[in-house]
This record gives C-alpha cells, structure tokens and sequence, in this order.
C-alpha cells in the first residue's frame, strides 16, 4: 500500500514539473498549449497551479471523454 502511495505522489510531482516546464514555453512561445484529454482530478490540478501564475490563465473545453485544458498568456 505504501509504495501505491508513493507512486501516486511522484507522478503527481512529475505531473506538476511537466506543467511547469510547459508554462515555460508557452512564455517563449507565445502560443496556447492544449493537453490532451484527462479526468477532472488532474484537469483540477492544472488550474490551481495557474490560477497562482500572473499573466498565464487556463480554461478546459471539450465535452466528456474529449474535455482537455488549454494554457495561455493572457492579455
């Protein structure tokens, strides 16, 4: 059970690290990035992580199985 637990906290850290590595780019960039489609718990994580990065904003769009979230600068 343990290790279950420490997978899960690893990939959600390497989950955020990817985020943050994409909000990079998108700054060089920038362009919108658009994940590809995930549940809601990991679409939830994306927008807490932004909504605390001044001049990024992230939004999701999609329906069901297709909703994805995109990254951008703001205006």
């Amino acid at each position: 059970m343990w290790g279950e637990v420490r997978y899960l906290n690893i990939q959600k850290q390497n989950f955020k690290i990817r985020i943050y590595e994409i909000i990079k780019k998108i700054r060089i960039s920038k362009e919108m990035f658009h994940f590809e489609s995930m549940p809601n718990n990991q679409r939830k994580i994306i927008h807490e992580i932004v909504k605390n990065i001044e001049g990024i904003s992230s939004f999701s769009e999609g329906i069901g199985y297709n909703r994805h979230v995109v990254i951008r600068l703001e205006n």
